[in-house]
């Protein structure tokens, strides 16, 4: 079997496709940003507060060996962090020196990825951190995929740009670019020299193919979840409980956040809970940085924000939600 050169910030599709080639002996590596290697300094700051918590969210995932990672842009990426917890108090400020800094990040795991190529047969790249390592792939005439698992960008500055017009209170909320000419000339070049992309569904494909993308170069691989941990209870609770809503994803208007607080204003009863799974930071993120001049808590007082992934929290939400959005 290829062996194969994996490269993304810390894209979720492309670690399970790390194990899965590992498990099969056709990994070369996999670059990445940085990620809990369980080394001793880590050990030791994992007891500090907020610290510890962050560094937690980082570990490699489960059958993957440390030494097959390849970390890349470790203090940009830990700067770029601190950037984040900066857009509290300061959102303009905070909020461009975190993208300088992702910026930095990305091509800095794109330049050690360049390195490797000639080592590997095939390339499999996220998109963003995937033209250079393209380049020197092509060069050495070896295959080039691109995971690109949403929408066309081109696409998604349309419709950004709509949800503007149509909701302009959350449209600070919405994501931003800072220069659309230059990411989207670098986005395009990238899929230029793929020659698969990987999309996460039918509809990501069809927004390529109506960019002009040929539809024999997409290859769709759909979005998934491990049905043995997310599934509903065996049967249904016995004892009165409240009708709850879950929202897992990221706080902001790219994921319809009005949509969901619109829809929950019409059935907010003493009976019902509306829960995310952002933390109480990214919460308050969401709506000092935004800009956002409604008190969530007093229109909404069933509306709460926990920390989900793997905690115990999130393990009772889950088996007691009703509608998942």
């Amino acid at each position: 079997m290829s062996r194969v050169l994996l490269v993304s910030l810390s894209a979720p599709e492309i670690d399970q496709l790390a194990v899965e080639l590992a498990a099969r002996h056709a990994l070369l590596r996999v670059v990445r940003r940085y990620v809990n290697k369980g080394r001793r300094w880590e050990r030791a700051l994992e007891w500090l507060p907020l610290i510890g918590s962050a560094l937690g969210r980082r570990l490699p995932p489960n059958g993957l060996r440390a030494e097959l990672v390849c970390e890349a842009g470790i203090m940009t990426d830990f700067t770029c962090a601190l950037a984040h917890r900066l857009e509290q108090r300061f959102p303009r400020l905070g909020a461009r020196t975190s993208g300088a800094l992702q910026f930095m990040t990305e091509r800095a795991v794109a330049q050690v990825a360049t390195h490797l190529v000639e080592h590997a047969e095939q390339v499999v790249a996220s998109y963003h951190v995937a033209l250079p390592v393209f380049r020197r792939a092509r060069a050495l005439r070896q295959r080039t995929l691109l995971d690109y698992p949403t929408a066309h960008h081109r696409w998604q500055y349309r419709v950004y740009d709509e949800e503007a017009d149509r909701n302009p209170r959350f449209a600070s909320a919405l994501p931003r670019f800072s220069d659309r000419e230059r990411h989207g000339s670098h986005l395009d070049c990238e899929i230029e020299l793929a020659e698969l992309i990987l999309v996460g569904s039918r509809f990501a494909r069809d927004s390529f193919v109506a960019h002009g993308i040929a539809a024999e170069r997409l290859r769709v691989i759909p979005y998934g979840a491990d049905t043995q941990r997310f599934c509903p209870p065996p049967q249904p609770r016995r004892r009165p409980s409240p009708f709850r809503v879950l929202f897992v994803g990221r706080l902001g208007e790219g994921k319809g956040i009005s949509y969901l607080l619109q829809a929950y204003r019409r059935f907010c009863k003493v009976d019902t809970e509306c829960t995310s799974s952002a933390t109480l930071f990214r919460a308050l993120r969401f709506i000092f940085h935004f800009g956002i001049c409604i008190a969530i808590r007093h229109t909404f007082p069933r509306l709460s924000c926990r920390r989900c992934i793997a905690r115990p929290t999130f393990s009772y939400f889950r088996r007691s939600w009703k509608v998942l959005a």
